[in-house]
């Protein structure tokens, strides 16, 4: 086994009707021999503990109905300022706070060190199970200027807004940026208190490509910068010795891209502007990068990963490279990958999470990713 498997967590509701069941099938779709029972090793960087590929959208929705209950009786914490049921990305709801109201971080906490103690008793027996004491457990953190964004400036709503509207609003998420940051922050801590042995942080955070994408080319190298401070401020809240996996993506609502990318020139961009604000601390965060994005396949040109013969030194790179449609394209993607990075990826992975895929899809792409993790470079040379 060259390579590990980095599954970034969400799963199809056919083949995770409850977390444990969830856990249990990546177990098995990921051990070495195909079957987790009997001890077999488990080729899983870490064990995400919660399948549902809704939940950031089920927390959005329940912003309209929090209630700030700091002054005599109580009232509600947000406006409603685009209303929408989240099937697409234009139909995604943007809210205001209420005039008079202070938001707080407890007004927009994502709650996940609740989840986590839930899952940690289910995840653990299925670990024993599996005979992989050592296998981490993976909890998914939104990154807070993402959670920002999708709360109050989203971008597929703001152009639809009369221009002063549209200014404060994305004034208003710039000012509120640090309660979000403060409430994922005291999840992080909370949660590292209690399982920090156990657990690896992966930070979702696909407002960076697609900021990036979006941005004029000249204007890139500025907004990377910009990006990379917010992250670098972020990591620098979480325990020193905390496990992170930064995850990369070009978001995936309804299976569908919001940017189209042709190369990894802004991945780069944004990961050498971090490595740079991060400076000495001990170790850079894992990244997960994906070659694909929405529902297409992985990239097979190779100017497509020529930049990451640029990437500064340091990084652990997970490949998203594997595909439910598999094959030979995941394999050649994987290829670049590895010859412009100049070494081996420590794992591969899909773009994204599996919940928007179908049962079959999902198994395939596992996999596809089995496979591919079981290639050498060698192998690959010789193929």
């Amino acid at each position: 086994m060259s390579r590990l498997i980095h599954a970034v967590g969400s799963l199809p509701p056919a083949v995770a009707p409850d977390a444990e069941t969830g856990m249990k099938w990546l177990v098995d779709s990921s051990a070495v021999d195909g079957q987790a029972d009997g001890g077999a090793p488990v080729a899983l960087t870490a064990l995400p503990c919660d399948g549902d590929p809704d939940w950031i959208v089920q927390w959005l929705h329940g912003l309209r109905d929090v209630e700030d209950t700091s002054s005599a009786g109580s009232r509600r914490v947000f406006e409603i300022v685009a209303d929408g049921d989240s099937s697409d990305y234009d139909r995604v709801p943007m809210y205001r706070v209420a005039k008079g109201v202070k938001l707080q971080p407890e007004h927009v906490s994502l709650q996940r060190r609740q989840d986590v103690d839930g899952w940690i008793g289910l995840a653990e027996a299925v670990r024993r199970r599996a005979g992989a004491d050592q296998l981490r457990f993976q909890v998914s953190i939104p990154s807070p200027l993402d959670l920002t964004t999708f709360a109050l400036a989203n971008p597929r709503v703001l152009p639809k807004l009369p221009l002063g509207q549209r200014l404060g609003a994305m004034a208003s998420m710039l000012r509120l940026y640090p309660v979000f940051r403060t409430a994922v922050l005291d999840d992080v801590r909370a949660i590292h208190d209690r399982h920090g042995e156990n657990v690896v942080f992966q930070v979702e955070a696909p407002s960076v490509l697609v900021v990036l994408w979006s941005a004029p080319e000249a204007a890139r190298p500025l907004a990377a910068k910009w990006l990379a401070g917010k992250m670098a401020g972020l990591l620098a809240g979480f325990p020193e010795d905390a496990e992170v996996v930064l995850h990369l993506c070009y978001g995936d609502l309804a299976h569908r891209s919001l940017v189209t990318p042709d190369s990894f020139a802004p991945a780069v961009l944004f990961l050498n502007a971090l490595a740079a604000k991060l400076g000495r601390r001990p170790r850079l965060p894992r990244v997960h990068l994906p070659a694909a994005f929405g529902d297409q396949p992985p990239s097979t040109d190779e100017a497509f990963y020529r930049p990451l013969r640029q990437l500064r030194p340091g990084y652990e790179l997970y490949a998203g490279v594997a595909h439910h449609d598999g094959g030979t394209e995941s394999r050649e993607a994987l290829r670049l990958f590895e010859d412009a990075f100049g070494r081996q990826a420590t794992a591969v992975s899909t773009a994204c999470g599996l919940g928007r895929h179908t049962a079959e899809q999902a198994e395939q792409a596992i996999q596809d990713c089995r496979d591919l993790a079981g290639i050498s470079r060698d192998e690959e040379s010789a193929a």
